[in-house]
């Protein structure tokens, strides 16, 4: 398995790390789109739906241990 810092991680998705720290931390372990499989250390990506938005669901995901979100 990669391990990846979270910095390498947002790189390599496109985007930026919101909150100023995180950059060196380890990244997240795996990937899920829905917040019910989310477990610790996960990144949840919030994909855009025909009737909701998977981003709005970005804090539910935080919440249940995911280490990032990526909307």
């Amino acid at each position: 398995m990669i391990e990846w810092t979270a910095q390498q991680v947002a790189e390599a998705a496109g985007a930026r790390i919101a909150r100023p720290g995180l950059a060196d931390e380890r990244g997240p372990t795996h990937a899920v789109i829905g917040t019910n499989e989310v477990t610790p250390g996960a990144l949840f990506v919030g994909l855009p739906g025909r009737r909701v938005d998977g981003g709005s669901f970005g804090p539910v995901a935080l919440a249940a241990g995911a280490r990032g979100v990526r909307v």
